[in-house]
């Protein structure tokens, strides 16, 4: 188990859906330390129910073993590399310790059990921006991704489905919405989100996590613009229409 002083916080939601700018967001706050899919091996091999608290205890997060994740040290990983130099007193500084792990929803089973009082922060996505973000990687003949927008509108349902079930039940759940949080406008919902956000996790230090959101929300237009020349074809969108469960989404809305 954890020290007294820490209990657990994930991120995680449908990939593509914006997991890892919501981790870098969080990790402003000192109060904040999470893995980059620090176990993330285990959802990738379907080994449900086998991701424990004692993963998240300081001797065993910072000791990598095979199978644990898809990268092979803390020190290498150019999404970690920059927290690394300091690593293990942020660690000691957090009160909340925990992981971003998209597919966690997998997990999601005795999960209270498992990671007692921990709190989770699920991201969704509109299911159009999702299927575009898988289909542009499949089609990127670099990139080894295999899934295509069908895949996307599976996993987005499959995502929203499992924290309705176990929201609120297995563990303390906020949901966002990647829109509000990283808008390419101005928009008041952005800071609210913040605000929901640092209320949620209770940290002392909620100035940084403003400051890290506005750092993130500087280069959404850039993102945006990229974004601007791909195009769903016309199978694609009727897929998504008669596939993706827009109830449910809405039903996560009013969450």
């Amino acid at each position: 188990m954890l020290e007294e002083d820490k209990s657990f916080l994930f991120v995680c939601g449908c990939p593509r859906s914006g997991t890892t700018a919501l981790w870098q967001m969080l990790m402003g706050s000192a109060d904040i330390f999470l893995g980059v899919e620090r176990f993330g091996g285990y959802m990738t091999r379907h080994n449900i129910g086998t991701l424990e608290a004692a993963n998240y205890e300081k001797k065993r997060f910072f000791d990598m073993q095979d199978g644990d994740t898809h990268y092979n040290d803390l020190a290498s990983f150019h999404m970690f590399k920059p927290w690394f130099p300091t690593a293990e007193k942020d660690y000691d500084a957090a009160s909340l310790i925990g992981d971003k792990i998209p597919r966690l929803y997998w997990d999601f089973d005795r999960f209270a059990e498992r990671f007692p009082g921990a709190k989770v922060i699920f991201i969704v996505r509109n299911v159009f921006d999702v299927c575009l973000s898988y289909q542009r990687r499949k089609e990127n003949q670099q990139d080894p991704w295999s899934l295509d927008y069908r895949k996307a509108v599976e996993e987005w349902n499959q995502s929203i489905h499992c924290f309705l079930e176990s929201a609120g039940k297995e563990f303390s759940g906020l949901v966002v919405n990647y829109e509000d949080l990283f808008p390419v406008d101005e928009s008041p919902a952005a800071a609210a989100a913040v605000e929901r956000i640092i209320s949620f996790t209770g940290v002392t230090d909620g100035h940084r996590l403003v400051q890290s959101h506005d750092a993130l929300i500087r280069k959404a237009p850039g993102v945006e613009g990229n974004r601007l020349g791909d195009k769903l074809g016309a199978q694609a969108k009727r897929h998504i229409l008669l596939e993706a469960d827009v109830d449910s989404y809405r039903q996560l809305s009013r969450i």
